[in-house]
């Protein structure tokens, strides 16, 4: 499939399944902005790894509204329009079985 100057918004994209999607996008020619928490030299690692140009790394903590909307008006106002978005984010919390309590 071709996304060839599609807008691509990736959430919890400095590593993992989220950094790999990012990666695939832009093989396949989409532009894609690379959203991260906190840590930024992750972040900027995955952009640096993807084929192409136009990419861009931002940050945002997606729990909160206001830095959520921002993260989507920033995208629009840079790339002019999101095309696609993937919601990746997440929280892993460790919880073994073993110390649970329920």
């Amino acid at each position: 499939m071709k996304f060839k100057d599609k807008v691509v918004l990736v959430t919890g994209a400095s590593r993992g399944f989220g950094r790999e999607i990012s990666r695939q996008f832009a093989a396949a020619g989409a532009k894609v902005n690379v959203h991260y928490n906190s840590n930024a030299l992750a972040a900027q690692e995955a952009v640096e790894l993807l084929t192409g140009n136009d990419h861009i790394k931002i940050a945002a903590n997606i729990a909160d509204t206001d830095q959520a909307t921002d993260m989507v008006n920033n995208v629009v106002s840079h790339m002019k329009r999101i095309d696609i978005l993937v919601n990746n984010a997440g929280v892993c919390e460790d919880h073994p079985v073993a110390e649970s309590t329920f």
